[in-house]
Order: C-alpha cells, then sequence, then structure tokens
C-alpha cells in the first residue's frame, strides 16, 4: 500500500504502517464496510494520509477531499492511531450518507457525540480516568465521557465559548448518542 504524502519522514512511515495494522480492528473493519455497503467510495491510499500537524492535534477529516488524517507526530502507537483513525472514519461516514453541515454546530456535534461514543469511550473506567467522570458511580459514565469529548471537540473545531459547545451537544445528545451506525450497537455494554 503506497499512501499519498504530502512529506517524507520515518515517522510518516511509521504511521502508515500502524494504519494498515488498525484496518485489522472489527471496529474499523465495520466502518469500513458500513462506507462502501453506503455506497461511500473507500481506498485506503486516496482517503487516508499520515503527516505532521499542528499543536494540539491528533487526526482529523478534510471534508473538502474527503480524507482522514493522522497525525504522525502524535500518533505513534498501534491503539491510538485505531482511535483517531476510527473516530475520523465516523465522520466520514456521517458526511457521505448524512450530508452533514459541517458549519452547523448542531451537525457537527452530533457528528462529534457519534465518534466519541465509538471510538474513545470505551468503558466507564475510561470515563472516570480521563473525560470528567466519577469513581463514585458506573453507571452512566459512557455517556458523561461522550459529551465531554464532544464538547471539546466542538469548542476547538469551531473556536465557540464552552457553553456553547455544551448546549449544542445537550441538544442534540439523546438523538445522536442511540446513532451506532454502521456500527449498530454500542461498544460498552454500561450507560
Amino acid at each position: 500500500i503506497h499512501f499519498y504524502k504530502r512529506m517524507s519522514s520515518s515517522r510518516v512511515t511509521s504511521c502508515e504502517m500502524l494504519v494498515t495494522q488498525a484496518l485489522s480492528s472489527p471496529l474499523v473493519r465495520q466502518l469500513v464496510s458500513g462506507l462502501e455497503q453506503a455506497g461511500c467510495e473507500f481506498s485506503l491510499a486516496r482517503h487516508v494520509a499520515c503527516e505532521p500537524c499542528a499543536e494540539g492535534l491528533a487526526g482529523g477529516y478534510d471534508r473538502e477531499i474527503n480524507q482522514v488524517v493522522i497525525c504522525s507526530d502524535k500518533c505513534q502507537d498501534l491503539s491510538t492511531v485505531t482511535t483517531i483513525l476510527t473516530h475520523e472514519l465516523v465522520h466520514m461516514y456521517d458526511n457521505c450518507t448524512a450530508k452533514v453541515d459541517w458549519e452547523n454546530i448542531q451537525h457537527l456535534a452530533c457528528s462529534e457525540v457519534r465518534a466519541a461514543s465509538l471510538a474513545h469511550c470505551a468503558g466507564p473506567w475510561a470515563a472516570a480516568m480521563r473525560d470528567g467522570g466519577a469513581w463514585s458511580k458506573v453507571r452512566g459514565q459512557h455517556g458523561v465521557c461522550v459529551q465531554g469529548r464532544a464538547v471539546r471537540s466542538v469548542k476547538a473545531i469551531l473556536g465557540v465559548k464552552e457553553e456553547v459547545a455544551v448546549e449544542a451537544v445537550k441538544k442534540v445528545f439523546s438523538k445522536c448518542y442511540r446513532d451506532t451506525e454502521p456500527v449498530g450497537r454500542f461498544r460498552c455494554g454500561i450507560e
């Protein structure tokens, strides 16, 4: 597999190898299969790029060229690459199947809720350790994790105040949290 490269370095090459390995993840395979079943074009060489990124980014979805970007300078292990690839493939799927208006804060918030739910918040322990949850209550931690991640993403992408991002995520949360297509179910059994 040859990736489209804007810059060449050993970290980019390492990232490309990790992306290839990440394709064996059941969740990544489901997302790629979902893209294909929905009639969305997906070619690893065309739609995934590894390249150095600006500070604070681990990856992104470039809607203008319909391409997932994995930040080669930040994503240097298989777990991180798999998580970021999964997250960005959710955005690619949403862009193709839902015709998202990425400038609409509610559309963005919905896609960020879906991506956080499927990619990052693997269970209540992740929420309690990293995303503002609480050790004292396990039930509901997945939702807490998803909301926290989605708010931070909306805030960063649109440059809005915390309150605006929180309001947008709350407004779409119930509907978008339950939407796990094309995966079809939650990764975490505890809600």
